[in-house]
């Protein structure tokens, strides 16, 4: 039985080798390597008992965020973002919304955390948020857009040169969605 085991990693060493060089794709006529990459460190994070979930990461400086969610006490989402270290990981402060709603992405500038989601309105209905946060987490100054009458949501935000873009949908009719971008002002005024 212990024979059959060496047998059985010494096959497996062999074909993850072969796999990881084999693996390759067609980037613009090009064959490319695909590699998964080695992993330096890994973090965990299980803010609540039910379904916790990041979107997107960003980083500043020494830190990195992590936009997301962690369940409620109702099982509903809530906002949440954290401030690791970026060296190793470690959870250095943490923020969570006490609304029900999600973070999808984030970005740093000028010394400010931007966080874009929705939040859930009455009757399930759902509408932008936008969270400035200082670089400890600090809440400096939130948006909602509560014009939307369906279900809408912010999805991304970037910053280009000195200008801060958001996109996400909202719903124009009870199943109908469109695209909506914003050039919004650093300050949210």
């Amino acid at each position: 039985m212990m024979k059959f085991r060496l047998y059985l990693l010494i096959a497996t060493v062999i074909v993850v080798s072969l796999v990881n060089t084999w693996l390759t794709t067609d980037i613009y006529g090009e064959e490319v390597p695909i590699s998964l990459g080695r992993i330096i460190w890994r973090s965990h994070s299980n803010p609540s008992k039910g379904r916790d979930i990041p979107y997107s990461i960003c980083g500043y400086g020494d830190w990195i965020y992590i936009v997301g969610s962690e369940a409620s006490d109702q099982d509903a989402p809530s906002p949440r973002i954290e401030k690791r270290l970026k060296s190793d990981g470690s959870l250095l402060a943490f923020w969570r919304g006490d609304v029900h709603g999600e973070f999808k992405d984030c970005v740093v500038t000028s010394g400010k955390v931007y966080a874009v989601g929705y939040i859930d309105q009455e009757l399930g209905t759902r509408t932008w948020i936008i969270v400035v946060f200082d670089t400890d987490l600090k809440p400096l100054n939130i948006s909602v857009r509560r014009e939307f009458t369906y279900w809408s949501e912010a999805i991304a935000i970037a910053v280009l040169k000195d200008s801060i873009y958001v996109a996400g949908f909202v719903g124009i009719a009870p199943d109908d969605t469109q695209w909506r971008v914003e050039k919004i002002s650093a300050d949210l005024s």
